[in-house]
């Protein structure tokens, strides 16, 4: 007989599958009643970012995602990209160094919740507490967040209400669209996330796998001139140093692209306001 914790497990799950379907269909309807962003047709464009959690997603991985961090860093640094850290409020308060190092090194840092707490079932006094609670924790570095990626790709159309309300601009999460567009008409811009270490990592076991599985997704983009987004997790890379070297490949063989532009969130949506003549 199952136990109860697990059924309830269960139930969860299913009654997330069954949210996020619903989600889709309405994003899809969404969708048909806009025209298409556009964007300038020379180039491939692509943001790099990564969901930066720490054991506040998984217990027991702590100094492995401080390692992973910043070794990250050292590697963006090494080819001169700038991505985008979606990062959990709570770090703003426990890892100043890190932090400060993010925002000094010129990449984008951004929300993922307060604590990483899923946003999609609270109430909406809960969910604006969160994402005020998360823009407080960065505006201490004189940050004001301009978007946020939510844990585990957990939301609701509320939350993106909300978000619109207190200012943020953009929203990425795993969505089935093939482009940006507004999720909330002319105030949050929706990135659809391509492809994640999480599900590369399960899927095709090895970073060499991985690593090609990335770049097929960027060359995609360059022949198409299109947008896409592509996650890693600090924790998830720093699990091996074959992961780390692959990542610090893969930023190599990125950086030797033709016809390519590597773009923040925040800077892909002010890109998408003029390429569509958008105030």
């Amino acid at each position: 007989m199952e136990s109860i914790a697990v059924f309830r497990k269960k139930k969860s799950f299913m009654k997330y599958r069954l949210y996020n379907k619903f989600n889709s269909v309405i994003c899809y309807v969404i969708r048909l009643f806009q025209k298409q962003l556009e964007l300038d047709g020379k180039y491939g464009y692509l943001t790099i970012f990564h969901d930066y959690e720490s054991f506040y997603a998984q217990p027991g991985v702590k100094e492995q995602s401080y390692y992973g961090v910043n070794r990250m860093l050292d590697i963006e640094k090494k080819y001169n990209v700038r991505t985008t850290y979606n990062t959990v409020g709570k770090l703003g308060e426990d890892l100043p160094e890190v932090i400060n190092r993010i925002i000094n090194e010129g990449h984008e840092l951004a929300g993922h919740s307060y604590d990483h707490s899923f946003l999609a079932f609270k109430s909406k006094s809960k969910t604006e507490w969160d994402l005020k609670k998360t823009m407080e924790s960065f505006l201490d570095y004189g940050v004001k967040i301009k978007g946020m990626r939510s844990p585990k790709g957990r939301w609701s159309f509320g939350q993106m209400r909300l978000m619109a309300k207190l200012g943020m601009t953009w929203s990425a999460e795993g969505d089935k669209a093939k482009y940006p567009y507004f999720i909330i008409p002319n105030k949050l811009l929706r990135f659809p996330v391509k492809i994640g270490d999480h599900k590369q990592y399960r899927k095709f076991k090895t970073p060499e796998a991985v690593t090609l599985n990335y770049l097929k997704i960027v060359d995609e983009l360059i022949e198409n001139k299109g947008y896409g987004a592509m996650c890693f997790h600090p924790w998830v890379i720093a699990e091996s140093e074959e992961r780390l070297e692959a990542y610090d490949g893969l930023l190599r063989e990125i950086t030797k692209k033709q016809n390519l532009k590597i773009v923040t969130f925040s800077e892909m949506c002010d890109l998408i306001k003029k390429f569509n003549k958008l105030s």
